[in-house]
């Protein structure tokens, strides 16, 4: 006679088969979420300026929770620390898309739109980002040349003041540099081109910068723009 089978595996042994150990024991994840929530909270002090720096910051505390979890909780199995390291990546790649996200929004990406067509987040100039930010960095002009009666030649009206094309937000008195305490990469401006010769076409940096990795054009006139 054959023998009668014992009972199979709960659904709750059914469940658990694939966690790794760390998820079965309550202990250890109390200890590897409080060290994750120190670690992201000491990443999380100094956030750096514009979307660019904020984006860099909650990255980098993602990963410094991680590695906080890796390195200090006890009686991880080697299966335990390549499973939180996934989520960690997992969490990167979520918050940078969230970032993303307002970066293409509101005038940026209306400008975008209008000017290089709905399908703009696909096209690409061909330059890499570091070639983009050097020659960007090479053609930074100082804030104030863009405030009132400052003498550059911008072609603007009579009590106009300047802004920039693409954000449609401009430079204060009070910017870093003038005395004022806004975000010093936030007011970084560059002379893309001086089209005619006689009007000088100034952006943002971080702007020109979102614009350059999918055109090398002026935005204003679409003069070709040599970038070495």
């Amino acid at each position: 006679h054959a023998a009668a089978s014992g009972p199979g595996p709960g659904p709750q042994a059914r469940g658990d088969a694939g966690l790794p150990p760390m998820l079965r024991n309550g202990e250890a994840m109390a200890s590897a979420f409080r060290h994750f929530l120190q670690g992201v909270a000491g990443g999380l002090q100094e956030p750096g300026p514009g979307l660019d720096g904020i984006q860099r910051t909650v990255v980098g505390a993602v990963n410094n929770g991680v590695q906080r979890v890796i390195h200090n909780t006890q009686g991880l199995s080697e299966e335990d620390r390549m499973w939180i390291q996934q989520q960690g990546n997992q969490m990167t790649i979520i918050a940078s898309g969230g970032i993303n996200i307002l970066r293409h929004a509101g005038p940026l990406a209306v400008f975008l739109e209008q000017h290089l067509g709905r399908n703009w987040q696909q096209q690409q100039s061909g330059l890499d980002e570091g070639t983009i930010s050097r020659w960007l960095d090479e053609r930074q002009i100082p804030t104030d040349s863009v405030l009132p009666n400052s003498g550059c030649p911008l072609g603007l009206k009579p009590n106009e003041t300047w802004s920039c094309s693409i954000c449609l937000t401009g430079c204060t008195e009070d910017a870093p540099g003038n005395g004022g305490s806004e975000s010093a990469t936030d007011q970084e401006i560059c002379l893309l081109c001086d089209s005619d010769g006689h009007t000088w076409h100034v952006f943002h940096k971080s702007c020109a910068k979102e614009w350059l990795q999918r055109s090398a054009t002026c935005p204003l006139c679409r003069r070709n723009l040599h970038i070495p």
